[in-house]
């Protein structure tokens, strides 16, 4: 009995692959450009609660608490 729902296999052709390849080198490119936007802000944050006032209180505070 032969099955005729099994679709023929067809390889990719050159053209589809170098899409495929460029497209991954995008998003590749986007994800490094997301990771290094996400690092800079990550250091204004912290640049930003290690001169807080608030912040350095909060800091003199655990210190003291933690020496009792």
């Amino acid at each position: 009995m032969t099955n005729y729902t099994l679709k023929p296999i067809t390889l990719p052709s050159l053209a589809s692959q170098e899409a495929k390849a460029a497209r991954q080198k995008q998003l590749e490119e986007v994800r490094e450009r997301r990771a290094q936007s996400a690092k800079v802000r990550q250091d204004k944050e912290r640049t930003y609660y290690q001169t807080n006032e608030e912040y350095q209180e909060y800091q003199e505070q655990l210190r003291e608490e933690a020496t009792l």
